[in-house]
């Protein structure tokens, strides 16, 4: 297993300190770190560009967690550390070049990330 941290999240044993942009290679494939905090000051996107896919983990739900609406949104607000900065992350994934957006709640979205994030700013929007 290999456990990635930014710095900010120093009591967390890991295997490798990353910083946004990094490529992490020896693997079958490429990523990419895209550093979105917001969740969590270190939360992280992956881009495997190869594979036309982008893991968003807890930087994009299809499920709400409060409500239960499918769709690309943020985790409601009571579960970011700073919504604010949630919000303003979604700008990192959006020029990503993907067909698969893989959040860590919910199902895939089969669409590009500049959809996902589309809808989750007209959702935000309206629960603010």
């Amino acid at each position: 297993m290999l456990i990635l941290a930014f710095d900010t999240a120093t009591d967390v044993a890991c295997s490798a300190l990353v910083d946004d942009g990094d490529s992490i290679e020896g693997t079958e494939f490429g990523l990419e770190v895209i550093h979105t905090p917001g969740h969590t000051a270190g939360n992280a996107a992956l881009s495997l560009a190869d594979r036309d896919v982008l893991i968003v983990g807890d930087t994009l739900a299809t499920l709400s967690l409060s409500h239960g609406n499918a769709g690309p949104q943020l985790l409601p607000r009571f579960l970011n550390e700073d919504h604010d900065r949630a919000l303003a992350s979604l700008e990192k994934i959006e020029p990503v070049e993907a067909r698969w957006v893989l959040p860590g709640h919910g199902l895939p979205w089969e669409g590009s990330p500049q959809q996902a994030v589309k809808l989750a700013r007209q959702i935000a929007a309206r629960t603010s």
